[in-house]
């Protein structure tokens, strides 16, 4: 299992996030960015949308962009730490295998952040969309089972993904590996 932290460089300039590289996780991302929690206070919601270390991500839903994570290869969706930038609101997640929905869910977020697993719909997908039309989906901690045989980077440094996206070269990531209960 890789689980995908958002650590690394500080990626926030003047309280705004920056752009989550290519291929950071072995994910392509589009309209997810990086934000460093630290100094905005214990209650501040990408404070509490933190769940390990000091940066987590979100989507921006005002882009008018969708806003997904996806792969070169297959993988299984397993969990992810998900908060609300607004308070409570319903966050939807739509699997993808190509360009086909596969499966989607709707969760209801409240205040704090939780742990949320997916079900068999979000196994052996190539991308998942975020649909927040009103509120920001913060996010962390997202655990990922690549396909067996698959090429892919596991959970690393936000500046190892940046140097290798600024220079189109791939680069190397440690694996980690988690049990979840």
């Amino acid at each position: 299992m890789t689980t995908i932290k958002f650590e690394g460089e500080d990626t926030t300039a003047n309280g705004v996030g920056s752009p989550i590289p290519d291929l950071y996780g072995g994910m392509h991302w589009q309209g997810i960015y990086a934000m460093n929690s630290r100094g905005l206070g214990d209650e501040d919601p990408y404070t509490i949308g933190t769940h390990s270390g000091r940066t987590c991500a979100y989507n921006d839903p005002t882009i008018g962009i969708p806003q997904k994570f996806s792969s070169d290869v297959t993988f299984s969706l397993k969990s992810m730490y998900i908060a609300s930038l607004n308070g409570p609101a319903d966050i939807t997640f739509r699997a993808y295998s190509g360009d086909t929905l596969v499966g989607h869910t709707t969760l209801h977020i409240g205040a704090g952040d939780d742990v949320f697993f997916f079900h068999a719909k979000f196994k052996h997908i190539t991308a998942v969309q975020i649909v927040s039309p009103e509120n920001q989906a913060i996010i962390d901690d997202i655990r990922v089972v690549f396909d067996a045989g698959a090429h892919h980077p596991a959970s690393g440094d936000m500046a190892d993904a940046m140097a290798a996206d600024a220079m189109h070269t791939p680069f190397a990531m440690h694996h980690e590996l988690l049990s979840i209960a």
